[in-house]
């Protein structure tokens, strides 16, 4: 478990501003990530359900965050109350930010870039929001996140990295960029490095992918030993990635697994139809169009073969006028944003080139 600091580098009953405890705790040196509290979200109780389960003597420290706590009380008693409140107001302080005017204030500070700037050179000086990796207090200090690459980082002061993940969660900045989507930094392709292989579609580079890959971890497990020389290719197998979450849920990849399942959904919906109706076209077409001919006298199969077009051009007009039904009332019925062209050539040339 890291350590994790109170962010206790001075006493608040020394400061002379005894009445304003949420403003004296924000200029203090180390709590710049913090913004300010509205005090109606403080003072609505269902706002903190369950935190007195979090924080020991929870009503006085929520007294002394309210500057409602009496004067008379000990000083000993005072010093472990701080530490407290400090721990209650980050709590609050978590849910305060993931709502409508706490994604606000973070916004603005996002803007000036108070948390800092993404170290990565490819990253053109990205400004930074402040993440948990656990909802849970003293388990893990604050990491900042990068929108363009995609990683954490750890803050350059000291003081800002010692602040509980806790009073930011793990939602937060993921949450900001689902409102404020025109706050997602673009990205570029990634670079062509040497040594890199490029994704292939036959199977010779898939395997050679795959040889390749097994050779690497096969060296990365020598190298384990304490040699010299570790493969950085082989330590980047290995490396963990950062997965953004929102209220412990991943993002992107849900959403993108259920257009993925409503898609085949259409595209087998409109299959299906397609099939009902054109397998019996296209055997019936096919043995018209591949029946020998016999011989005879050229007047009467002459007659014949006129006749046999005729049919095939029936069914040809009756084929058409079922792609005209389908693309025009079934279709749009599955497809409220239309299938591509692309789908729709398709399935019309396979039906006729069967033809």
């Amino acid at each position: 478990m890291e350590e994790v600091s109170t962010g206790s580098d001075s006493d608040y009953s020394r400061h002379p501003c005894f009445h304003q405890w949420i403003s004296w705790f924000l200029s203090s040196k180390g709590n710049e990530y913090f913004c300010e509290v509205d005090e109606d979200f403080i003072l609505d109780r269902f706002n903190l359900t369950g935190l007195n389960n979090e924080v020991a003597n929870y009503s006085q420290a929520l007294d002394l965050i309210t500057d409602t706590l009496d004067d008379d009380i000990q000083d000993d008693l005072r010093g472990s109350l701080d530490v407290q409140a400090r721990l209650l107001y980050g709590l609050i302080h978590a849910r305060w930010i993931v709502t409508a005017r706490g994604l606000q204030k973070m916004l603005e500070k996002y803007k000036r870039a108070d948390f800092g700037r993404c170290p990565r050179v490819y990253c053109q000086s990205q400004p930074l929001l402040p993440v948990g990796l656990t909802d849970v207090p003293y388990q893990k200090s604050v990491k900042l996140y990068c929108s363009r690459c995609e990683d954490l980082y750890s803050p350059k002061s000291s003081r800002h990295g010692s602040i509980d993940g806790a009073y930011f969660g793990t939602t937060f900045p993921h949450l900001l960029f689902l409102v404020y989507p025109s706050l997602v930094a673009p990205k570029s392709g990634p670079p062509d490095f040497p040594g890199v292989s490029q994704p292939a579609n036959n199977a010779a580079d898939s395997r050679a992918r795959r040889k390749t890959r097994e050779e690497l971890e096969v060296s990365a497990a020598a190298s384990e030993g304490g040699g010299e020389g570790v493969s950085t290719a082989a330590v980047a197998l290995k490396a963990e990635r950062y997965r953004p979450r929102i209220y412990g849920f991943q993002v992107n990849e849900v959403a993108k697994l259920q257009r993925w399942q409503e898609a085949v959904r259409d595209r087998y919906v409109v299959i299906v139809l397609f099939k009902a109706h054109s397998v019996n076209f296209i055997i019936l077409a096919k043995s018209l169009a591949l029946r020998p001919m016999k011989h005879g006298n050229s007047s009467s199969s002459s007659s014949r073969n006129r006749s046999r077009k005729r049919h095939r051009n029936d069914i040809v007009n009756k084929d058409t006028m079922f792609f005209f039904m389908l693309y025009t009332f079934i279709v749009p019925s599955v497809y409220p944003e239309g299938p591509s062209s692309s789908f729709c050539c398709q399935r019309f040339t396979i039906s006729h080139s069967d033809c």
